[in-house]
């Protein structure tokens, strides 16, 4: 399957991924894409104590032929990931 990942990031902390797949067997023709958002870290890496915790991911099915870019910002207008944040990256990765 051909599926392109993402990374978001709010002022720098990590708020969550983006999956878009366009070619799924179960849903020929159409986009699947997921976002899944994750609230701050709690606790931190040097006490070995972090817990970073997830929200409910939500997916959705797009049309053929949908820009990565629009369903991006469809699925981060469902969220509250832009919420207080001035500074707002979406990273692909592989």
């Amino acid at each position: 399957m051909n599926t392109r990942k993402f990374k978001i990031y709010c002022d720098g902390r990590f708020g969550g991924f983006i999956f878009i797949n366009d070619n799924n067997p179960q849903m020929a023709g159409y986009i699947l894409a997921t976002i899944w958002p994750f609230e701050d870290a709690i606790g931190s890496w040097t006490e070995n104590d972090l817990e970073i915790i997830s929200r409910q991911y939500i997916t959705d099915v797009f049309n053929q032929g949908t820009y990565d870019d629009e369903i991006k910002e469809i699925l981060i207008a469902r969220t509250t990931l832009r919420t207080n944040c001035s500074n707002f990256i979406v990273q692909q990765y592989d």
